[in-house]
């Protein structure tokens, strides 16, 4: 998702709303993957999953990340040379954690795993330390720093986390974890994503199925937003964290929007 912005005596740029920068960071465990080089499922294995099962579905996800994500001779789509190549100013650096979401149980409708935020931190923590590196883009945590990096010609990246189920498994940890990633910078978060995880219902999102294939495959409630969404979105308002409805259902956009109106009926 991209927009464009410009202003009187401005120059024109690209905003990518949703660019997935850090699945193409490198790791430094590299013994401990399937593949001599670092890369997004070597990521994935970094985080204490070394079981035989959790390995395959790390050659799974590595075989999908090379067909969707790294299009030209395994070369990574999102980087700082390519965003510069195509005239993008600021991009919303998007965090994923697809093993958090994707398992057996998960598939079923199982409530978000505890300590996902945790992996979700480790991930900002990553597009921190590669950015300070590099000298022509940087993370903006604020508006004003966003002002400071564009003025000085610099790529701005900004934090943002796609799927509710990495904010928390309770209401109190859902309200702690928006607060403590509203002063980490993260402007937005996808409310729902690919999988029913109790916190909104979702609209069928895998290219390879159909959308009958896939609503027969993995089964939703007739609802919109659940409980843990309906704190999430009243969490991000508080703290001022942009709420996505991304990847949602009617229903759960509908929710969301009464939701929003209830919040404050005068916006």
């Amino acid at each position: 998702m991209m927009g464009s912005s410009a202003g009187p005596g401005t120059l024109s740029m690209i905003v990518d709303l949703h660019a997935h920068y850090p699945m193409h960071l490198l790791v430094r465990r590299a013994s401990q993957t399937l593949r001599p080089h670092h890369d997004t499922h070597a990521l994935m294995l970094c985080l204490g999953r070394r079981r035989l099962v959790d390995r395959l579905r790390a050659l799974l996800l590595w075989i999908a990340n090379r067909l969707f994500n790294y299009p030209r001779s395994g070369k990574p789509a999102v980087t700082i040379p390519n965003l510069q190549k195509g005239g993008v100013g600021v991009a919303l650096s998007v965090i994923v954690v697809p093993y958090d979401e994707v398992g057996w149980k998960a598939l079923h409708g199982a409530p978000p795993a505890p300590g996902s935020i945790k992996h979700v931190e480790r991930q900002i923590r990553w597009v921190e330390k590669d950015l300070a590196r590099k000298p022509d883009a940087a993370v903006a945590h604020n508006p004003q720093q966003l002002a400071t990096i564009r003025a000085a010609g610099k790529i701005a990246l900004i934090h943002a986390v796609e799927g509710g189920f990495l904010v928390g498994e309770t209401v109190p940890k859902i309200q702690a974890n928006v607060a403590e990633l509203a002063k980490l910078g993260v402007a937005y978060v996808t409310v729902a994503h690919l999988f029913f995880r109790k916190v909104a219902t979702n609209a069928p999102a895998l290219p390879f199925l159909k959308d009958k294939t896939y609503e027969c495959l993995f089964s939703q409630p007739a609802k919109g937003l659940c409980d843990l969404g309906i704190a999430a979105v009243e969490a991000m308002v508080d703290k001022g964290v942009l709420v996505d409805v991304t990847h949602m259902s009617e229903r759960a956009i509908d929710d969301t929007l009464a939701l929003l109106d209830r919040i404050d009926p005068k916006r």
